[in-house]
């Protein structure tokens, strides 16, 4: 298809070396009007469906073109194989796709490959359609033939560019043929562009050979465009180009991230009609070496958390309460293996971003949503597939969490095709889905990685102390903020893993501030991981919890986002007391009842009171108190 169009500028440039002007044998005369041929415009976008027709054979190609952007794409059959040319003048490359093999060119040097030429407008260069060439040549005079004709049965206006030896031995001629707007009105109209091209014929006999030849080029659809999809412009999904330059760097993930995930697969020579789905809420925290995954399974719904500071994965099941304490092994979608040791994947080897040579795409849509995609390669099964992944585009700057403008990358769906082998030679390519919803950057959370339940009849301690009441409503409003430096801070200046701060509760009082915790003891023995460095046993890290909040080493920062402004909150001298239970409701502290006033640590375990027993009934309980109309021996 693309050598034929360059025929067309091999005729012209051969015919001005050796015809010329001679009787009119074969060119027909020309009619005096000052109807001239239309231009189509060089900066102008416009779909084209071709239909050659040349020696017995139909070819059919589509051409997209874009003058603004300077960008021209192809599509045809060759030898029944679907090819594509993907022509990026402003990048200087040239892009083929032959079935699923991809090339990549420079285009200055590849031109002639294309039917796309390059001409100079302005002073500048600028890629062109072969229409456009034809009709914007200085070289070509075409001569207004006449209106009687018809194409396709559609009344046209004709112009014609011919030339003859004298002796009648060689010709060419070129015959464009546009709609009569006065006479014909297309299905789509185009206000700017009335008459549309839908022919341009070639004639032409050379002086050493006995028979003229006919090629025929219908253009069967034009189409202006004042929006092209993004997708026409960029490569097939699943096609990776090596040496393709590389436009966009893959976004960097969050260390710490959350999301839904629903994981599509067809089974094998199904044809996409049948496979599985599975969904699944998975939470990564790099910094605290944690990852919690909840799935289904067996009718029931199952957590599991998986602490690579112990080599420990705590299996929950949400139906019967059981749990189930092993090792991490190196066969799980969150672990890297080194030696005998498991570590937890950073974020570019969770989305399989590490050394894969992602190279972008551009801009495509998954359920409507405009996305940035990047291709890469990985190995699979010793076989090398490619990957995709969908990032939420900048032009889209809003999500379901109400940001409009967001600061960290949103990945919207992964697709991994790779090989399904169907006989000794073939092979089939299968796609995997992942789709990805609610991502968010979701800072650790206590209650979300709790390991109590695996540990109801080990040892264990719980404690509550005070914090100032000044701010309170910072606390209130930044609360998982605050509770992640908390749980921070103590991890760091009691010595234990971080699962072992576990239960945290945090209680308002008009008296102050109130933090509940529970502390596990150091599991018996601990998997494939190097030793922890910092990891006491139960008493000796209480004896450190106590040294820490004596010597005011216990200080919370956290930050607001009500005002965008950092906190220290210190932890009140000597307000630590080891409690019971208060998670069963009442407990019993050691504290000191002076002249029949009771201390804000009463008050907020009354608080819980109210949270176990019913907040109108506990409220209702906590005035009375106050006001000393009943006594509670227990305070």
């Amino acid at each position: 298809m693309s050598n034929t169009w360059t025929k067309l500028f091999f005729f012209v440039f051969f015919v001005q070396l050796n015809f010329t002007y001679a009787q009119n044998t074969v060119c027909q005369p020309s009619f005096p009007t000052d109807l001239k041929i239309p231009n189509l415009p060089v900066d102008g976008r416009f779909q084209v469906f071709i239909e050659k027709n040349s020696d017995g054979i139909t070819e059919e190609t589509t051409e997209i073109y874009n003058g603004k952007e300077n960008v021209g794409v192809v599509t045809y059959f060759l030898a029944s194989i679907k090819t594509k040319m993907y022509s990026y003048f402003n990048l200087n490359e040239l892009i083929t796709v032959a079935g699923d093999v991809c090339k990549v060119y420079p285009l200055n040097k590849s031109i002639e490959l294309t039917p796309f030429q390059i001409i100079n407008v302005n002073g500048s260069q600028h890629i062109a359609s072969p229409l456009t060439v034809l009709l914007f040549s200085q070289q070509l005079n075409f001569n207004y033939i006449g209106s009687n004709s018809f194409v396709r049965g559609i009344p046209v206006n004709e112009w014609q560019y011919c030339l003859e030896s004298p002796q009648g031995k060689s010709f060419l001629k070129i015959t464009v043929s546009f709609s009569d707007d006065k006479k014909w009105t297309p299905a789509v109209p185009i206000n700017s562009f009335p008459s549309i091209p839908l022919q341009v014929s070639i004639q032409y006999k050379l002086e050493n050979e006995s028979n003229s030849k006919s090629e025929f080029y219908s253009i069967t659809k034009f189409r202006e465009f004042v929006i092209i999809p993004e997708e026409d412009y960029f490569t097939p999904k699943g096609i990776y180009c090596p040496g393709r330059k590389n436009l966009k760097e893959v976004p960097q993930i969050p260390d710490s991230f959350v999301f839904s995930s629903q994981v599509v697969a067809p089974f094998p020579n199904s044809f996409d009609k049948s496979g599985i789905i599975e969904t699944l809420f998975e939470e990564y925290n790099l910094e605290n070496n944690l990852f919690h995954m909840t799935y289904s399974s067996a009718n029931s719904l199952s957590d599991e958390i998986h602490d690579y500071s112990t080599g420990l994965v705590y299996t929950f099941d949400r139906k019967t309460g059981n749990c189930i304490i092993s090792n991490i092994t190196g066969s799980s979608v969150d672990t890297n293996k080194n030696g005998s040791f498991v570590y937890l994947r950073n974020p570019n080897q969770i989305f399989d971003l590490d050394g894969s040579n992602a190279q972008f795409v551009g801009l495509k849509r998954v359920n409507g949503i405009n996305c940035n995609v990047w291709i890469g390669q990985r190995d699979f099964n010793g076989i090398n597939s490619s990957i995709e992944w969908y990032f939420l585009s900048d032009f889209w700057n809003s999500t379901d969490s109400g940001i409009e403008k967001k600061n960290y990358p949103v990945p919207i769906q992964i697709i991994m095709y790779f090989p399904v082998k169907q006989s000794q030679k073939k092979y089939e390519i299968t796609e995997l889905k992942y789709n990805i919803f609610a991502f968010s950057p979701v800072p650790f959370i206590a209650r979300d990685y709790s390991i109590s339940g695996c540990h109801e009849k080990s040892p264990k301690k719980y404690f509550t102390f005070e914090l100032g009441a000044d701010l309170s409503h910072l606390i209130r409003s930044n609360l998982y903020e605050f509770k992640r430096s908390l749980i921070k801070i103590l991890h760091e200046k009691i010595k234990v893993t971080i699962l072992r701060i576990s239960q945290m509760e945090i209680e308002f009082d008009t008296n102050g501030v109130f933090v509940f915790f529970t502390l596990l003891d150091k599991p018996n023995s601990y998997g494939p991981v190097p030793y922890p460095k910092d990891d006491l046993p139960l008493e000796d890290a209480a004896i450190e919890l106590k040294k820490a909040i004596e010597s005011d080493k216990i200080q919370i920062e956290f930050k607001s986002y009500d005002d965008n402004d950092e906190y220290i909150v210190p932890v009140i001298k000597n307000s630590l007391v080891e409690i019971g239970n208060y998670k069963e409701g009442f407990v019993r502290i050691n504290t000191q009842n002076k002249n029949g006033n009771f201390t804000g640590t009463a008050i907020a375990i009354v608080t819980i009171v109210a949270t176990v027993n019913g907040i109108v009934f506990g409220l209702f309980l906590t005035v009375l108190i106050k006001s000393k109309k009943i006594n509670l021996s227990f305070l």
